[in-house]
């Protein structure tokens, strides 16, 4: 039987086989959704392979961006060129990574989870495992909390297997072979601020739905493919 461990364990052990996390009410977490909205997210990241939005949901997150902070997102996109053009993700690692979130995506969806929560865990997930191609120059205090942020987008779900692990270096790897530099990574950070700031306190709600959503980290989202080496 499953057995909820201690908030403060660190996410290897708290998302060790046949385990469940257990978490209280989330610090900062949106609205949730109607049943039938939320079912429709899953469904729809299923269909997506499960590491990006749909491409409808990316083209209308940068249509409100560019629209709400035109100079702002043009800056954004250059240096998120920058920052692919020197990636070494290779294929292989992009796909075990791909692999690894339609199989969570999977776990979620046959959890034991309201709807709402299950798609609010699916997006959570999503968030955290694209945000690895940037995530080259952490340092290991700042990979646990990565884990821990894991564990809390996993509350709910029982693993039988260790593919938390797996995900987690899976992640790990291809944070190593984007090479995104700690000065690239500012340089994205400091754009999403002034992109933030240009288009509101509102901004999350522009893209609709019972899910709030950063429309930047949408478009973002829907770009990480562009991270696997061409040659």
């Amino acid at each position: 039987m499953a057995v909820p461990v201690p908030r403060q364990s660190r996410w290897r052990f708290v998302l060790r086989a046949g385990v469940s996390t257990g978490r209280g009410v989330r610090a900062g977490r949106g609205p949730r959704c109607e049943a039938l909205e939320a079912r429709a997210v899953l469904s729809a990241s299923v269909a997506a392979g499960a590491l990006s939005p749909t491409p409808a949901l990316v083209a209308r997150a940068q249509t409100a961006v560019s629209g709400g902070a035109a100079a702002e997102f043009a800056r954004y996109q250059a240096d998120l060129q920058h920052a692919e053009a020197g990636s070494r993700v290779t294929l292989a690692a992009f796909d075990n990574l791909k692999a690894d979130a339609s199989a969570l995506t999977q776990a979620i969806e046959t959890a034991p989870l309201t709807s709402q929560a299950g798609a609010q865990d699916l997006i959570e997930t999503e968030d955290i495992m694209d945000q690895a191609f940037l995530d080259g120059s952490l340092k290991s205090s700042q990979w646990n909390d990565v884990s821990q942020q894991m564990g809390e987008a996993l509350y709910g779900v029982v693993f039988t297997t260790n593919l938390p692990d797996e995900a987690f270096t899976d992640m790990q790897t291809v944070a190593r072979e984007a090479h995104v530099t700690a000065a690239e990574r500012h340089r994205l950070t400091a754009d999403e601020q002034a992109i933030a700031k240009a288009m509101g306190p509102t901004a999350d709600a522009i893209l609709g739905g019972g899910v709030p959503r950063n429309p930047m980290v949408v478009y973002y989202e829907g770009q990480v493919a562009q991270f696997v080496h061409k040659r």
